[in-house]
């Protein structure tokens, strides 16, 4: 089953936040695949942040193993980058002074992940469902720009980006799983 193929993450648009995009694999040995995803990030469809845009990547090498072929373990790297305009109440300790400010939040993420999953056939040869789970770490950043020097952010990051309380960057598990449509070309 050597060549290219092409994948759809249906479940994305449910994310928190959610990815649309196109995978392309290439399996250039019966047990060997690289494969990467490309996706764009919108707000998700049961919230309400319409300034919530960017994109994830996600590059992985899948080792597959099984009479047939169909179990695999994979390692990725992915790299998402989000940004967010708002306006939000900011302090300035030295000065003792607040302040209501419009800014754009930036958020890039960089993860990596070991992760296995299952290829199931939908009839005929070129229709695959691939199923996917696995656990690692990433590392969030938040910028503020658009705030002055000395001021600071009163509210942090949750999953999905948006500001809601104290603190904003660090390290992070998170849990990569997924279900996708695979054509085989």
């Amino acid at each position: 089953m050597k060549g290219w193929s092409i994948s759809f993450n249906p479940l994305g648009a449910l994310e928190p936040q959610a990815a649309l995009g196109i995978g392309v694999g290439y399996r250039f040995s019966s047990r060997w695949q690289l494969w990467s995803e490309t996706s764009l990030i919108a707000y998700p469809l049961y919230n309400s942040y319409p300034g919530l845009k960017g994109f994830r990547e996600i590059l992985a090498l899948k080792y597959f193993y099984g009479r047939n072929r169909d179990f695999f373990i994979g390692a990725e790297v992915r790299w998402k980058r989000t940004s967010y305009r708002d306006k939000r109440l900011f302090i300035n300790r030295a000065v003792h002074d607040t302040a209501d400010l419009n800014y754009t939040l930036v958020n890039p993420v960089f993860g990596a992940a070991l992760w296995a999953g299952k290829i199931i056939p939908l009839g005929g040869k070129h229709w695959l469902v691939e199923t996917s789970i696995g656990v690692g770490f990433k590392y969030q950043s938040a910028i503020f720009k658009g705030v002055p020097p000395g001021y600071r952010n009163l509210y942090k990051l949750d999953d999905t980006g948006i500001p809601v309380g104290i603190k904003g960057s660090g390290l992070l598990p998170y849990l990569p799983g997924s279900i996708r449509l695979i054509y085989v070309l």
